[in-house]
């Protein structure tokens, strides 16, 4: 989406029933909280996510975002409790990921050896090919001294997540002289052998579909994103990727539902939404698109795309008067954008306002005959 700016605070979107067993509803709190959070202001965010709670008892993300911030603050048994708390929700199966991996690391920085043990025990049971789970039980058998149970999952790590040194003979590959676009190839073929050794390393896939999909090669990235998630539920960038090439493919519903999985990883990252808003919008499910952008609109209400973006919504939506209202809106944040009083004066037209809608005409012709500074 052109002129797309990163956008900072967190929306509380819809994560549906399964997620977090409420109906779908936006809570300001946790927008304010994680935004805290994120500005590691963690006493605030802290106060204003147990807001969100109260709004929405048993919201698993909710817990998850709290138990982070009385994790930071070394709140440890406030933050093992909600944890504990957001895994027992019905939740996703990578939200019970997330929960239970947070919980571990907050018993190792506890020095809970025992009940990291017991963490990435069940981490495990939910994902048996997560490293990162082998790795925090290796440190904690470690501690409580117990050699061959640290050895034999310090093996399995090193099995199943051998990415680092793969990953550094690509990119020699790549920093090598000559056309970059040329050894995409080379390095799918690389990251190929690799996975034929290593058949569990989730980091890999991701590059091995990253790869693909430079090359335009889209249901093999699918299929590479698809197992780079099995193997490691949490990773927030594998299900946004993935979500966006299934929209490439215009597989909308597929993609909504996987912008919505990837929200639920990265509840700080809004160009979730701005893309799940753009798939509503492709079915024609215009009040769910105007919904996320809405979302955007009531956080940046100084940002000309949201606006914008919800503008041309309602006017497919037959809205006329929202869309003159967000168009307005729009002219006086960017009034030297042509294209502004172009679309504005269509939805004039729309609404019977002729005179009005041959001013904005005429203005988007002075704008586009001005000759650039």
């Amino acid at each position: 989406m052109p002129g797309r700016r990163l956008l900072l605070l967190l929306i509380a979107l819809s994560l549906g029933p399964a997620a977090h067993g409420t109906n779908e509803e936006h809570c300001k709190p946790l927008m304010l909280g994680a935004a805290e959070l994120a500005q590691t202001r963690y006493g605030q965010a802290e106060r204003l996510l147990t807001r969100a709670l109260a709004e929405m008892p048993g919201n698993a993300v909710v817990l998850i975002e709290r138990g982070r911030c009385y994790a930071v603050q070394k709140k440890y048994a406030a933050a093992d409790a909600d944890f504990a708390r957001a895994a027992k929700q019905p939740v996703s199966h990578m939200l019970a990921v997330k929960a239970t991996s947070y919980k571990a690391s907050n018993d190792l920085a506890a020095r809970n050896w025992s009940g990291a043990v017991a963490d990435c025990t069940h981490l495990l049971q939910l994902n048996p090919y997560d490293p990162t789970a082998f790795e925090k039980r290796y440190e904690a058998y470690k501690q409580l001294g117990r050699p061959i149970e640290a050895e034999k999952d310090k093996a399995a790590f090193n099995r199943i997540a051998p990415h680092t040194v793969a990953y550094r003979q690509v990119e020699n590959l790549l920093n090598a002289e000559g056309d970059v676009h040329e050894k995409f190839k080379p390095a799918i073929a690389f990251f190929q052998r690799h996975l034929a050794q290593h058949p569990y390393d989730a980091d890999a896939y991701y590059d091995l579909a990253r790869f693909q999909s430079q090359l335009g090669q889209t249901k093999e990235a699918l299929a590479a994103y698809d197992k780079s998630i099995k193997y490691n539920p949490t990773r927030f960038v594998s299900s946004y990727e993935r979500a966006n090439a299934l929209a490439s493919q215009k597989q909308y519903k597929a993609a909504i539902q996987a912008y919505t999985e990837a929200f639920q990883l990265g509840p700080n990252n809004e160009h979730v939404l701005l893309d799940r808003a753009a798939c509503y919008t492709k079915l024609g499910d215009y009040a769910n698109s105007i919904r996320d952008y809405s979302v955007l609109v009531a956080l940046h209400p100084e940002e000309e795309d949201p606006l914008h973006y919800r503008a041309r919504v309602y006017a497919l939506d037959k809205q006329y008067a929202k869309a003159l209202n967000d168009y307005n809106k729009v002219v006086e944040l960017a009034p030297d954008q042509a294209v502004n009083y172009s679309e504005r004066s269509k939805i004039l037209e729309q609404l019977g306002k002729h005179d009005l809608a041959v001013k904005d005409t005429k203005k988007a012709s002075e704008l586009l005959a001005a000759p650039l500074n």
